[in-house]
């Protein structure tokens, strides 16, 4: 009896191995090679339309209460994908100073095409009602999305 369950465990064994390699044997492997590109934004910001000279900062000068002032620079896109523009103004100094001043850009929500410098003007808008500010400051933060 013992003998005639080895040959069963036996003939089981032989049974599964030929089954896997009968199924190796009709199987085919294919591999495939991928590739793709991953879509990029760089944004850099310049002051002059050869892109030559960086934009780190805007010096407002003296500004006179109720008249509009605006200052032109360059966006760059140096990724491989065309964004929109997008523009959040922080960090105001005094804390109350955007109650009285307002920013806004011409290219805000604009499509920065890959390596094509965008002439952006930034409008800055001092309020005739403004009281208790003598000097300013704040951060425009660009945004490219894709």
């Amino acid at each position: 009896m013992a003998l005639n369950k080895r040959l069963i465990t036996v003939e089981a064994a032989l049974v599964i191995i030929s089954l896997l390699a009968l199924t190796f044997a009709m199987s085919n492997i294919v591999t495939l090679f991928n590739h793709g590109t991953v879509k990029t934004v760089g944004l850099e910001a310049y002051q002059d339309a050869n892109c030559t000279v960086p934009l780190t900062e805007i010096q407002w000068g003296d500004l006179t209460p109720g008249q509009p002032y605006s200052f032109t620079g360059y966006l760059l896109n140096t990724g491989n994908a065309n964004a929109t523009l997008r523009m959040n103004v922080t960090n105001w100094n005094p804390a109350n100073a955007s109650d009285f001043m307002t920013l806004t850009c011409d290219s805000e929500n604009a499509t920065l095409t890959v390596g094509s410098p965008r002439q952006a003007t930034f409008y800055l808008q001092v309020s005739d009602q403004v009281s208790g500010i003598a000097d300013f400051s704040f951060d425009i933060t660009l945004i490219a999305e894709a």
